[in-house]
């Protein structure tokens, strides 16, 4: 548990208040600019959108908000991100570079970026 607050103070740390306009709702072509190579990165809003936390670190980042967001997976090789719900069940994501516009983090408790 103490590792989880640790992360979640990291985490916080690292939050970066970055808008990016995705004109007409479309995912934005830009993610790739807009995380970090070697990241992953999670948006508190759609389509890439409000607060980004770029995720390099390889430990268990805890989820600190809910509801509508985005992520877009920008690490290298074929580094995929393990998603990890409050219910027990765990989410793969694609390789690089690969992303979703729009995803409900309401019951997602912690990330794994790598």
């Amino acid at each position: 548990m103490k590792r989880f607050a640790s992360q979640l103070g990291i985490m916080l740390a690292m939050v970066l208040s970055v808008v990016v306009a995705a004109p007409g709702g479309a995912a934005n072509a830009s993610t790739q600019e807009s995380c970090p190579y070697e990241n992953f990165c999670v948006w508190t809003g759609p389509h890439y959108t409000g607060r980004m936390v770029p995720m390099r670190d390889c430990g268990v980042w805890t989820m600190p908000w809910s509801g509508i967001g985005s992520w877009d997976n920008n690490q290298s090789g074929g580094v995929r991100a393990v998603i990890y719900n409050a219910d027990g069940t765990r989410y793969v994501t694609p390789p690089p570079h690969h992303s979703n516009g729009y995803w409900d983090w309401t019951p997602v408790v912690a990330i794994r970026p790598c």
